[in-house]
């Protein structure tokens, strides 16, 4: 594993996300992942799904907007972690 991965100037996260490892596998959670964007049809004014992307950032978290794809398990997993495979 690779949690500095995490780490940016601004942020150093990776010791956070050993702590969510950590946690989730003490109680047994299931975490699946989704991994791809949506296609948008640039011809159409109206379609309007985007792909997730930062709105907010705040003390007790980020908050996220818009919709990523092939959540293989997401209906019954515990979380959903958000990449991309761009």
């Amino acid at each position: 594993s690779h949690p500095d991965l995490f780490d940016t100037d601004r942020h150093q996260l990776g010791k956070h996300v050993l702590d969510y490892s950590s946690e989730a596998a003490a109680k047994g959670l299931w975490i699946t992942n989704s991994i791809v964007p949506p296609q948008m049809n640039a011809a159409d004014p109206t379609s309007r799904v985007t792909p997730v992307r930062l709105v907010e950032e705040t003390t007790e978290g980020i908050v996220v907007d818009g919709a990523q794809m092939l959540g293989t398990g997401a209906a019954v997993a515990d979380a959903i972690f958000v990449t991309s495979v761009r």
